[in-house]
């Protein structure tokens, strides 16, 4: 599988496990999207915690993936993030604004014309699951909000570590 997936970029999202190597294992993932290793020709690409891109679909149109640092949207799922390993609430509540301050204007570039073909959220935690991480209430008081409004097409998400395809609000 090595060679064939040379050459594609990959668009991570932090989760709770990079989280807990500190401010230092979150920087050297952000940083490595600048750094040519032996083993990466430009691959990684993680500009920042939360970043857009955008592909050309054959044919017409494009694809626009807006990737999210669920781990600041919802401080309660680990202790590297919430009151329990020393971060307040108040820094809590920076974190989130500033994110959603940044979050407010990649959504609302999406509502210039020509709008995406497909509109696509990404990150680590989830909203809904019947898995054992359940549902998420921050990140649906957080996230669903843009997703509903810019008419997001589908979310990705990992932290239940299972396949689940579930379906919000009408088709």
């Amino acid at each position: 599988y090595q060679d064939t997936l040379k050459g594609i970029p990959w668009h991570p999202a932090f989760g709770n496990h990079d989280i807990g190597y500190g401010a230092t294992g979150i920087a050297a993932q952000i940083n490595r999207t600048t750094t040519t290793t032996d083993d990466d020709n430009g691959e990684w690409q993680m500009p920042s915690p939360y970043y857009t891109v955008s592909y050309d679909i054959p044919g017409g149109g494009y694809v626009q993936v807006i990737v999210v640092d669920t781990t600041t949207l919802s401080p309660s799922v680990t202790r590297e993030t919430s009151s329990e390993g020393g971060i307040s609430t108040a820094t809590q509540m920076s974190r989130i604004q500033t994110q959603m301050a940044a979050l407010y204007e990649i959504f609302e570039a999406t509502t210039v014309t020509p709008r995406p073909t497909w509109l696509l959220g990404m990150g680590h935690y989830q909203m809904f699951s019947y898995g054992e991480k359940g549902d998420n209430s921050e990140m649906f008081s957080y996230l669903q909000p843009f997703l509903s409004h810019y008419g997001v097409h589908a979310y990705f998400c990992g932290h239940d570590h299972m396949n689940e395809l579930l379906q919000y609000g009408s088709t």
